[in-house]
């Protein structure tokens, strides 16, 4: 006689945790909304700046360049139109800096180009970049000591 016996059950351990809706549905992090507030800020800035912009180059620039509607866009890739190391006396009233103490005072300046775009007039073509400003220093000491001084020229 054969007895129908079935093999011994084990236990088995199952652990059960909570569901913490905050990890199904994670909130973004602050770094997060601070990115997108910064983004969001910076196109409703740029939209205004180039209104702006564009007031200003038909008062100042017209007349030298006649204004021109861009036609086609490339990324600027290489070293085309990228000016680095600039230097220049003057431009107190625009870069708000006080004309009896800067007069003297060179200036850098660099230039790094994003987009190139052509447009409707011939010959003309629009540089759309990044232009920095930095004020020049000048160093004072000994080489071989290793004491240097900076000199700010005010």
């Amino acid at each position: 006689m054969e007895s129908d016996s079935s093999p011994p059950l084990h236990r088995s351990r199952v652990r059960v945790f909570p569901i913490n809706p905050l990890q199904i549905h994670q909130l973004p992090s602050i770094h997060t909304l601070i990115f997108l507030f910064f983004f969001i800020a910076n196109i409703s800035t740029t939209t205004s700046i180039s209104k702006h912009s564009q007031a200003l180059y038909a008062k100042h620039c017209n007349h030298m360049v006649p204004a021109s509607t861009p036609t086609e866009v490339y990324a600027a890739n290489g070293q085309s139109f990228q000016l680095t190391n600039g230097y220049f006396t003057g431009g107190d009233r625009i870069l708000g800096q006080n004309p009896q103490s800067a007069s003297n005072s060179p200036m850098s300046f660099s230039f790094y180009p994003r987009f190139i775009y052509n447009t409707d007039a011939d010959g003309v073509i629009k540089l759309e970049g990044s232009l920095s400003f930095q004020k020049v220093y000048t160093f004072l000491g000994d080489r071989r000591s290793n004491q240097f001084r900076q000199i700010r020229r005010d």
